[in-house]
């Protein structure tokens, strides 16, 4: 869609809001499980899309430093 298509649309949604509205309402009160089916397929439209980028984090492993507090046993003395 262009820049312009959008603008239309938009404009056309906002004249339309109080009847969208009613109509939720009114679908609301027939039947709770459609209007939940409309809001989540309306949701897309007015949440910000998710990213699909992963975060990766490498931890090199290393001795706990509790172990230089350990007396030194017989073998390495």
């Amino acid at each position: 869609m262009t820049k312009k298509g959008r603008e239309i649309l938009v404009d056309v949604l906002e004249q339309e809001s109080g009847r969208i509205k009613e109509a939720l309402d009114v679908l609301f009160e027939d039947s709770k499980r459609d209007y939940l089916l409309v809001m989540s397929r309306l949701l897309p439209y007015v949440l910000p899309k998710a990213s699909g980028d992963s975060l990766s984090i490498t931890i090199e492993p290393k001795e706990p430093s509790w172990f230089d507090d350990l007396p030194q046993t017989l073998e390495s003395a």
